[in-house]
Formats: C-alpha cells, structure tokens, sequence
C-alpha cells in the first residue's frame, strides 16, 4: 500500500494555499489517489521498501552501541580535561591565574565559533550530505586535538604558545562536539546520555594516571609529564577509532540511513516547523536554565586554583589546586550517574530553573571563603567536602538540562534544539570567566 510522507506544508507543490492542516490532508490524499497524483508526484511516494531492506539492530547491538558512544565521549572530552587538570603543573611556572587564563583561551572563541555552525551547518550537510560532513569534523578535530595535546610535553615551556594551543583546543572541542551533537539526535535519546557519561569518565582515567606517575608531586618528572599527555592522546584516537566502528556498524548504520527521514508511524503526520524561532520559543526556560547554570558554575570553578590551603607551601596549594580541578571532573561524573538510578525529580522547566537558582546560592559563601574575612575559619576538608557536594549537584542538575530541552521538542526539532542550548551553555561560561578575570 502506498503512503504519502509529509514534513512540513508544501503546499507550493500541491496549489493548496491557504488550507487549514486537516483540508490540506483531506486535498492531498485525494490528489494522490487520482491519476494525475500518481504520475506528477513521484518524489513524495514511499512504498516501504527501504525501511524493509534492514531490521532494526538487536539488544545486544544496542548495547555495543552504547559503549561505543561512551568512548566517543571520552575520546571528545579527554583534550581538555588533560590540559585543565595540568593546572597545577602549569602553575609551578606561571602562577596560579593559568587556569583562569585556561578556561578563556579555551572557552572565549568557541562561542562564536557555535554561532557559525548553527547557521552554516545546515548549507554545508545539505550540499555534501551529512553524513560525509560529519566524517570531515569529525577527523580534522581529532587530528588537531590529537596534535595539540601530543606535542605539549616537547614544547619548550612559553605561555604564549601554552595558551595558543589551548585556543586551538576550544575551537575543535567545538567543532567535534557541535558535529557529534546533531549527530547523536539520529540515534536513540539514550545515547547522549552515554557520550556525557564518557565525558565525565575521562575525569576518572586522568586521575589514575596521574597517581601512577606521580604527575601530581611537586615537580612532576619529565617522564610523568610525557606519560600524561600520551595516555590522553591514546584516549584521543581510541574515542576516533570507535566513531568509525560506530559509523560502520549495522546499529550506526540503520540510525545514520534514516536521519531526516520521516518514521513509518508519522508518514501521515505534518511534522512542526523548525526554525530558531519556533524552538527557542518552546525551551526558552531551559536556555536561560543552562545559560544561568553554566554562569555560576564559573564562577566558582574558576577560582579553584586560588583556593587557600592551610599549608602555605607550593607543594601544599599544588595538592590543593589538583584537588579541586579533579573534584570538579569526578563530582560532575557522579552527578551524571546519580540522574540514571531513578527518576529525577527535576521533572519540568519550572522545577529546573528553581534548582539552578538553588545550586547557584553556593557562590556568595564560596567567595566569602576565599576572603581575609573567613581567615580564621579555614579548614582544608570544609571546603573540600563543600565544593564536592557542589560538584556533584552542578553534575546532577546539567544531566537533566538536555533530557528536559529534548522532551519539550518534536524529534524533528530536536538537532536544532541541542544547537541553541550549545550556544548559551557557553554564552553561560563565556560570561562566567570574563566575570571571574
């Protein structure tokens, strides 16, 4: 039996002007059914073979699918979490405002870098598929990313060339994750959640080679230094390598083969529009949730290498800074994984904002703390258990910020619905570190 797709109301092609959704179905039916239907209007018929040329793939496939998107979130996330989690190597030479020069470098020129992508994107997939443009993101980012971090531990020590190359950094980490994003809407909502879950894991892998190598001691040997960023290139190429098994595969496939396509149970379905307008419009509260969000979270995060520790020495605030920049990466993988064991109560938009406006009361007595005022109250495991908890409700709180945006947006809507909360996820930390300076 023969079914008509519609996305959208071509109503240029039909000559229906001006019909409601219910008279343009009505019309269009008919004209199908009629002679002159059959003959003027190929391209709209779907006789169902190709979604019968593959099944969909099985459980298990499902779940390899899976933990390859957890590579690929590893893999996108390692480049900086290596580079920012050396802050305290850096610091013995340059002072502890590296890490705030860090989080500029990096974060400062992938937003208008987003920007870009939103609206040229869609020109560039159309022209050569996207699925080939995907392909090319994809493998200039990990070759530059792979570069970038390979090469730090042979450079001679220079803060302009430090700092360049975590400039070059930001701008791929965008371009990948921009690329990964909008891919990942052509696979189940289960998978992103996975790619986050290997952000955050990255955090965990770091920290073990830091412990065996003693990367953290004060100064870290040079082979330490170089065993560091070579174990973050290997995770680098490794995140690479299970893309291209991703890609290949029949679970890969039978997603990536049906981006865009209309699903056989809304072929009769006039899909909602998608435009900046019509999205924003629908999660408006979720973009000021996550813009709001990721503001406050630097402002504490970035003074995390500022933090005073009761032992005044280098290799006391060394302990203390490596503390903090590892605490920020573990907390937000706990909180990531505590938003998986049971329902989240953050069920809403309204329940979102109140939680960020919750979690964000931390900065005034976190600042407070940093002052001469709090002198004699410092205490070492006070503010190592606070920022903790903080860290790890910062984690919980933006795990359900895209599950919830998602939620609120026909599948049609959802690739451009995780472009926009992209874009103000980092006006929110653009803001957040020029406010931190």
């Amino acid at each position: 039996m023969q079914r008509l797709s519609i996305q959208g109301r071509p109503e240029r092609d039909f000559g229906m002007e001006g019909l409601d959704d219910e008279e343009f179905l009505l019309e269009a039916n008919s004209f199908l059914e009629s002679p002159s239907g059959n003959v003027a209007l190929p391209a709209v018929i779907d006789n169902g073979e190709d979604e019968e040329q593959e099944a969909p793939p099985k459980s298990y496939q499902l779940y390899v699918g899976y933990g390859l998107f957890f590579l690929c979130g590893i893999g996108l996330s390692m480049a900086w979490y290596s580079i920012s989690a050396s802050a305290g190597y850096y610091s013995y030479e340059y002072g502890p405002s590296i890490y705030q020069l860090f989080l500029a470098c990096y974060n400062v020129p992938a937003l208008p870098l987003l920007l870009a992508q939103t609206k040229w994107d869609g020109t560039f997939d159309s022209k050569y598929g996207a699925n080939t443009a995907y392909w090319v993101r994809l493998t200039v980012t990990v070759g530059i990313l792979g570069t970038a971090v390979g090469s730090l531990p042979y450079l001679p020590l220079n803060k302009i060339v430090l700092l360049v190359i975590v400039g070059f950094v930001g701008i791929f980490d965008s371009v990948g994750y921009g690329a990964f994003s909008q891919l990942s809407s052509a696979f189940p909502e289960k998978c992103i959640t996975f790619v986050f879950l290997g952000q955050s894991m990255s955090s965990i892998l770091l920290l073990i080679i830091t412990l065996l190598t003693k990367f953290s001691t004060y100064p870290p040997p040079l082979f330490a230094v170089r065993v560091y960023f070579g174990y973050a290139t290997f995770w680098v190429a490794l995140g690479f390598v299970a893309w291209v098994i991703l890609a290949k595969s029949k679970f890969g496939r039978y997603y990536l083969s049906r981006a865009g396509k209309t699903p056989p149970d809304h072929s009769y379905e006039i899909m909602p529009p998608v435009t900046f307008r019509v999205v924003f419009q629908k999660i408006w509260k979720v973009v000021f949730a996550i813009t709001y969000l990721y503001f406050g979270i630097l402002l504490v995060t970035s003074f995390f290498t500022v933090v005073p520790a009761e032992d005044p020495s280098p290799a006391g605030e060394s302990m203390m800074t490596t503390f903090m920049i590892y605490i920020n990466l573990f907390g937000t993988f706990v909180g990531k994984q505590l938003s998986l064991l049971k329902k989240s109560p953050i069920v809403g938009q309204k329940s979102l904002l109140l939680s960020v406006n919750l979690l964000n009361l931390f900065i005034i007595p976190f600042h407070l703390y940093l002052s001469d005022y709090f002198i004699l109250l410092r205490s070492d495991w006070v503010i190592r258990i606070a920022v903790s908890l903080y860290c790890i409700a910062a984690g919980y709180i933006g795990s359900n910020v895209y599950r919830i945006g998602s939620s609120e947006l026909a599948p049609n809507q959802r690739a451009l619905g995780t472009s926009i909360l992209n874009i103000f996820l980092q006006v929110g930390v653009v803001g957040g570190v020029l406010s931190a300076i």
